[in-house]
């Protein structure tokens, strides 16, 4: 579909409306947890800069909840509460995506109309670090306790996942959706973070989970603008674990957009399986596997999705030949080319390795974070769009 195009150019559970409590600024480390409110028996440490969820008071104490979900008792007099309105929460009525330049990884930010956080992911194998994707979220969001209502974890990569505990540290964390088991996780102390939430909120979407065209997620919050989980744990011999990718669309009034982690030839057609081509016509792709030729974004995906405008996560002329010119040369057949000019580099393989190769003026609504750093949509609900470019610090 065609639309209107313009051109410009921060860990734990949680709920809705619960209040927290901090460390005060008289705490050097931490505050001890107790099971009594008096004379009880430490159970855990409250540390500087982390919050937990306030359940109660008991005179001097406050009851809270540990991420761990243990509940215990801390002093009143080492500790602050924070109110839950005083959370960042700036419903703009716009729906936001930030597409976080993290290197050779991924990592995507969904502002919601109604001021929810999204985040799908935050990974790198290289040029990233969790203390820019935590600055990142900090400078989108604003003042206040800042906290991603939903983290999606599309499969079990490094570069998908392995910055998220850092990077969220001292925020809180709502609903939690991933694919796969322990043994997919390389990175131990991750899965062993992932099971310190209660488990109610991690859900592990399995191979027949999917929403129904015209059926939006209902567990997962983003206001006015709808999500469908399209995909989620398909199972392939070829690229297995890409294969599982979680795969997300937004639906927006006129404008949709298609996140897809890693998803695989095999993951595109079991979505094209289960939808029309009416509802897979989208605004927006988010283009699979760092744009690899050799396993994502096959031709008959990308003639079913006909987007708009791509956006490709990599590292510069990193060792994988990601993004391949192949799959620009598919996408740029729809995409329009109404863009300021700017730089994206595409690989070729003539023999013997990757030639990579940079288009200086280039014209396409296609951007590689490799060349333009921060990539950010901004939808208004109409199909009108909005993009614009920033490397890390230029806010």
């Amino acid at each position: 579909m065609r639309s209107l195009f313009f051109i410009c150019l921060t860990v734990f559970s949680i709920d809705a409306l619960a209040d927290f409590i901090t460390p005060n600024d008289r705490v050097t480390r931490h505050v001890n947890v107790r099971d009594a409110a008096s004379n009880g028996n430490n159970i855990g440490k409250l540390f500087l800069g982390d919050f937990a969820e306030l359940t109660g008071e008991h005179g001097r104490y406050y009851k809270i909840m540990l991420p761990t979900g243990v509940s215990g008792f801390v002093a009143k007099s080492w500790t602050t509460l924070v109110q839950a309105d005083s959370l960042a929460d700036s419903a703009t009525g716009k729906l936001e995506l930030h597409f976080i330049d993290v290197g050779q990884g991924d990592s995507t930010l969904v502002r919601c109309p109604n001021g929810k956080n999204i985040l799908v992911d935050a990974g790198s194998n290289s040029g990233g670090s969790p203390e820019e994707v935590s600055d990142y979220i900090s400078e989108v969001v604003g003042d206040g306790l800042i906290k991603i209502d939903t983290l999606v974890i599309t499969h079990a990569d490094g570069d998908h996942y392995n910055l998220i505990q850092d990077a969220l540290l001292g925020m809180p964390v709502g609903k939690i959706f991933h694919v796969g088991y322990q043994n997919h996780y390389k990175l131990k102390s991750f899965w062993t973070w992932l099971q310190s939430f209660p488990s109610e909120r991690v859900t592990r979407l399995g191979k027949d989970y999917y929403d129904k065209e015209g059926s939006p997620n209902t567990r997962i919050d983003c206001g006015d603008a709808k999500v469908y989980v399209l995909a989620a744990d398909i199972r392939s011999n070829s690229s297995w674990k890409n294969a599982r990718s979680i795969v997300l669309m937004l639906k927006y009034g006129e404008f949709e957009a298609v996140l897809t982690g890693d998803a695989t030839k095999a993951t595109e057609r079991a979505i094209m399986a289960r939808y029309s081509d009416s509802f897979l016509d989208i605004d927006l792709l988010k283009v699979g596997h760092h744009g690899s030729f050799a396993t994502s974004t096959s031709q008959g995906w990308t003639d079913a999705l006909s987007p708009e405008i791509a956006v490709i996560s990599s590292g510069k002329k990193n060792g994988y030949g990601h993004p391949r010119y192949e799959v620009i040369d598919r996408l740029d057949e729809y995409t329009l080319n109404n863009a300021e000019p700017h730089t994206f580099t595409s690989a070729t393989r003539p023999s013997g390795g990757y030639n990579y190769q940079s288009a200086q003026e280039y014209n396409e609504q296609i951007y590689g974070t490799a060349d333009s750093g921060n990539v950010v949509v901004i939808a208004g609900g109409n199909g009108a769009f909005e993009v614009s470019t920033k490397h890390h610090g230029e806010f």
